[in-house]
């Protein structure tokens, strides 16, 4: 019985795991909204936690930090509506200067290649045109039938469809308001319910895992926020300086934007560049335009990140990847914006329980593989060359003592054994031996 229930085991598994996407997928209505909602109780416990240790009761610090952010965002939301009508306004002015750009392009490629096959085309379309037989034969072209559509945009229909939209709109945000201020307030009730639900046998893990998922979720919305809000301030400023217009729209777009991984960044910098274009008549201004931009994104890289971050979120690159693609199939916009949240909870709960193991190994940034065993596999996998650069790069770290003890003595060893039990043939046991002493000799 056992030795079936072992085999069924898998089965099991990936049942419950394609159940649970099912789940997700059509529960999105419900289930969506509550993920934002812990998601905003996360990153905004901490300050929670501050008011309350100033004396100020937990239910007025939850009301007064919840409406700050959430008014805050109303307004940011208000801004961007205002300076998108108003770009969207002065669009026409800039239409000289898109002219311009398009005839400098056709221009530069008129005398060349591009210009030469432009005219060859055009001549092959001009023979190759069909005749028209009526027009030929003197009799008059038929009429065009224009089909005239007096529907608008401020039919009944359009406004019902916009009204239901914002509805909508405004009944998620209202629940997720509603579930971050209780999430707040009944923080320890729903501890103590999550801890009674996995069993006091468990207890031990279950704390260590919500504390880190709290820890680590907290921490990477915070200094998200605060890092995205500089660079937002300093592309608003620059852009300014050079003399853009609706730079706050700019500003409020890349910090938003920045909450995007990879994609984000990217979305921030294009959107001012291609206006700059349109607004600037030269190429000076849009040059400078990209050049605040880069140095920005290296700033932001380079220093911001690794000071205020001090440590990975704790996902692999692929894995991020993968997992953003996932959420994005299967929340749209709002999911591509939770991947990197959702994807960290989902690490550290499989890294404190044992029947999760593999998604740990699978989508951790360090994957719990002994040095040895990375020495081995290169030179089974007849790598020489690999299996000497990872030995520089463990002399880098480490003693040519500690080296050889800790990853080619036991690579050796571990040779030996795999070779007992006919895993590897002899002539590789033998030349394993042979790459690892003579790397000993040289370090």
């Amino acid at each position: 019985m056992q030795a079936l229930n072992r085999k069924l085991l898998p089965l099991i598994s990936l049942i419950t795991g394609l159940l649970v996407i099912v789940i997700f997928y059509y529960g999105q209505p419900v289930l969506m909204p509550l993920a934002l909602s812990a998601l905003f109780a996360f990153m905004l416990n901490p300050i929670v936690n501050y008011l309350h240790r100033r004396r100020i009761p937990r239910t007025l610090a939850v009301v007064l930090v919840t409406l700050s952010v959430f008014s805050l965002l109303g307004g940011l939301g208000w801004i961007l509506g205002r300076e998108f009508k108003a770009l969207a306004d002065d669009l026409p002015k800039y239409q000289g200067h898109i002219q311009h750009r398009i005839e400098e392009v056709q221009g530069a490629g008129k005398e060349g290649v591009v210009g030469r096959l432009t005219e060859m085309k055009e001549a092959i379309e001009t023979a190759t045109a069909p005749k028209d037989k009526s027009a030929a034969a003197g009799e008059p072209a038929p009429m065009p039938v224009v089909i005239k559509n007096d529907e608008t945009q401020d039919s009944p229909l359009f406004g019902g469809a916009l009204m239901d939209s914002a509805g909508t709109f405004l009944g998620t945000v209202a629940t997720v308001i509603v579930f971050v201020i209780f999430i707040l307030l009944r923080q320890q009730e729903l501890r103590n319910r999550i801890m009674r639900l996995v069993g006091f046998r468990n207890l031990t893990l279950t704390t260590r895992a919500m504390d880190e998922v709290g820890d680590r979720v907290g921490r990477y919305l915070l200094m998200q926020t605060l890092i995205n809000g500089i660079y937002g301030l300093l592309l608003a400023v620059s852009l300014h300086l050079i003399g853009m217009p609706y730079v706050v729209l700019w500003g409020v777009m890349a910090a938003l934007f920045r909450f995007i991984p990879y994609l984000g960044p990217l979305l921030a910098g294009v959107l001012p560049g291609l206006l700059s274009l349109a607004v600037f008549d030269d190429w000076s201004h849009p040059v400078m335009v990209i050049s605040v931009i880069a140095v920005l994104e290296l700033l932001t890289n380079m220093v911001l990140e690794p000071v205020l971050y001090g440590q990975s979120v704790g996902v692999s690159d692929f894995a991020l990847l993968v997992a953003i693609a996932f959420w994005t199939w299967m929340w749209g916009g709002i999911g591509l914006v939770m991947a990197t949240p959702l994807t960290v909870c989902l690490v550290v709960i499989a890294k404190h329980i044992p029947q999760l193991e593999w998604v740990d190994i699978l989508m951790g940034d360090k994957p719990d593989v002994r040095p040895y065993m990375i020495y081995y596999q290169r030179l089974v996998a007849q790598d020489e060359e690999e299996a000497e650069e990872f030995i520089a790069q463990e002399l880098k770290e480490k003693s040519p003592m500690v080296v050889a003890d800790e990853t080619m003595l036991p690579a050796i060893a571990l040779a030996k054994r795999e070779s007992r039990y006919d895993h590897i043939t002899e002539a590789e046991e033998a030349k394993i031996h042979e790459v690892s002493r003579r790397m000993m000799a040289q370090v």
